[in-house]
């Protein structure tokens, strides 16, 4: 290299990737794992131009623009970017750097990039990370199998939560480290120690720890902590019977990833036929519990809305806010009743819990009655970054739902929750109907949400023909009001008098169900002729003991309403109508009530 230059330039790049890089004395974890980019880096690397090449910061230039612009400023990756996945690659054991700086791709690598029986892979691969090892040189002082140590403290403790785990597990450097890491936890959770600050920035890595522990099949989360499934308990003893704390020992770094990189090893319990006959007599009892169950299925009541709303209030105390803002918002529209289809298009494990937000290019949720179908877009972005980043996709989703399922006899509308509404969200959703004649997307602030679930609560139910009237008026407003600030300062005046109109819709219902009753149960005990014309005289003495009607007029009123709907008869006088003539006309009823 005879430029003077050149060899400078050369000299600062090889200082650059193999500078020796500050001592960590606790586990680490890749950060922002981006298993479909990884992917995709095994799939370039397996070209002959990159494996078995020297890997330095040419070819780490030459792979970042091997990737498209998904969401970037520009196509491509920057040379940190690049080194970021191959860390993480390394850290699984899917790729390492040999002695002699060529990357290489290793047989799990291979399968990964295949997506062979992948939560096996990832079970198989951390049951193998131990420290020390050749991908996370820089931790030092440690001598432990993580993984292992992970399922020893939660088959003995049960959970843990997420302050524990800063507290606790990222500074356990040895086997002689886990009992003393049971009794403070213990302690900790009796109240005997208090809660240490997190000066070292532990915490960073816990989201990132537990989405790669939710990749082996044997965890789940339920927001605030993390357990091993019911189904895998004895998976896990049978791991903690084969595999020790100690981390295994190597001569070189070959050597260490021929072991590593192996996908078919350790062998799995469900590999072992004794433990697969142990399964299927659990499986057998599992069944009749569950048959059990179902003979005692409830629907949700208002308990089920009182835990949605205080789900609402910890959402930032959850491993992952987005992730259980999309999910809380399912069960809240699962706990109003009357949608007969609530579809999430996020992903949940095996327990039931949630794992995975909705992916892109489909809605969050849709939910759908009889009658219409409602388009649930959920976000915790604020500010300018909202708009940037959902306006345009929750426009396409509610349009493509739009355009699919639209009829004349059924509605189709949008309904976008965020933690707080940005002003130039509300300013697309006003033009896109206005200007562009697109469907109504109605934006409602977390709390104004939470404020429904609660007036659910409150006027003893909600069906979703309310629920209905309420999209509607947004929808008129929007169309009555001369641009988007005065619509937004409707919202407030639209739901108060949407309230007092259920209320007053509700309260009639009730009145006219309670006469059509106490009206047949008096013409068949007293008279014994259901047909019999019965004055108002008499069915006020009958209903006048009922909360319902506090006065005569109330009762008149009601009378009257029934009437026109062909609720009872009327020849001067009252008489029940027959019990189908009264569905159909409380359907008409209902429905001129929601206009």
């Amino acid at each position: 290299m005879g430029n003077p230059g050149l060899r400078v330039a050369f000299n600062a790049c090889m200082h650059y990737m193999y500078r020796p890089r500050h001592p960590v004395h606790n586990w680490i974890v890749p950060k922002r794992l981006d298993f479909q980019t990884m992917r995709l880096l095994v799939k370039i690397l397996k070209s002959k131009k990159y494996t078995g090449k020297h890997y330095g910061v040419p070819m780490q230039k030459a792979l970042g623009t091997k990737f498209p612009e998904r969401g970037r400023k520009r196509a491509g990756l920057s040379n940190g970017s690049i080194r970021h996945l191959v860390d993480s690659l390394r850290f699984f054991g899917f790729v390492y750097v040999d002695d002699e700086k060529k990357i290489r791709i290793t047989e799990a690598g291979e399968r990964f990039l295949l997506g062979i029986e992948e939560p096996e892979l990832f079970l198989r691969q951390m049951i193998k990370w131990q420290f020390p090892n050749p991908g996370q040189v820089n931790v030092t002082d440690i001598r432990i199998r993580p993984f292992i140590a992970i399922l020893t403290l939660l088959s003995e403790l049960w959970y843990l939560t997420r302050t524990e785990m800063y507290m606790y597990l990222y500074d356990l450097k040895g086997p002689k480290d886990i009992s003393k890491a049971i009794e403070k936890i213990k302690s900790f959770r009796r109240g005997k120690l208090e809660k240490k600050k997190d000066e070292r920035n532990l915490d960073r890595y816990t989201d990132y720890l537990v989405r790669i522990l939710a990749k082996t099949g044997l965890f789940s989360i339920d927001g605030m902590t993390l357990f091993i499934l019911d189904e895998k308990k004895e998976d896990v003893k049978s791991i903690l019977k084969f595999q020790n704390l100690e981390p295994v020992s190597y001569d070189s770094l070959d050597h260490f990833y021929k072991y590593y990189g192996n996908p078919i090893i350790p062998e799995l319990p469900q590999e072992k036929v004794s433990e697969l006959r142990t399964k299927i007599e659990s499986l057998v009892q599992e069944n009749k519990l569950l048959k059990r169950r179902l003979y005692t299925l409830e629907l949700p009541g208002f308990d089920e809305i009182d835990r949605v709303i205080d789900n609402y209030e910890k959402i930032s105390k959850t491993w992952d806010p987005p992730l259980f803002f999309e999910w809380n918002t399912k069960l809240a529209f699962e706990s109003l009743g009357g949608f007969h289809d609530v579809v999430w298009n996020g992903s949940v494990d095996d327990a039931g819990n949630p794992k995975h937000v909705a992916l892109g290019g489909v809605p969050d949720l849709i939910v759908r009655s009889s009658s219409y179908t409602l388009v649930v877009e959920c976000t915790l972005r604020r500010g300018v970054n909202q708009w940037n980043y959902e306006h345009r996709s929750v426009t396409e989703h509610v349009e493509k739902i739009y355009e699919k399922e639209k009829t004349a006899e059924r509605d189709v509308f949008g309904l976008f929750i965020a933690e707080k509404i940005n002003p130039r969200t509300i300013n697309t959703f006003w033009g896109n109907v206005r200007d562009q004649g697109s469907v109504t997307i109605v934006p409602l602030s977390k709390d104004c949400f939470i404020e429904l679930l609660q007036f659910h609560k409150e006027a003893g139910g909600l069906t979703t023909s309310d629920f209905k009237s309420l999209i509607k008026l947004f929808e008129k407003s929007l169309l009555e009001t001369q641009n988007p600030k005065e619509w937004k300062e409707s919202f407030l005046n639209i739901i108060d008098r949407w309230k007092k109109g259920v209320v007053r819709d509700k309260l009639i219902l009730r009145r006219i169900v309670y006469l059509h009753k106490k009206v047949r149960e008096y013409a068949q005990e007293h008279i014994g002729n259901l047909n019999v014309e019965l004055p108002e005289d008499i069915i006020w003495s009958v209903c006048k003991a009922s909360p319902l009607f506090e006065e005569r007029r109330e009762l008149r009123d009601s009378l009257d309403f029934a009437s026109r709907f062909g609720l009872m008869k009327r020849n001067g006088n009252y008489t029940w109508s027959p019990i189908d003539d009264f569905e159909i006309s409380i359907a008409r009823l209902r429905k001129s009530l929601m206009m």
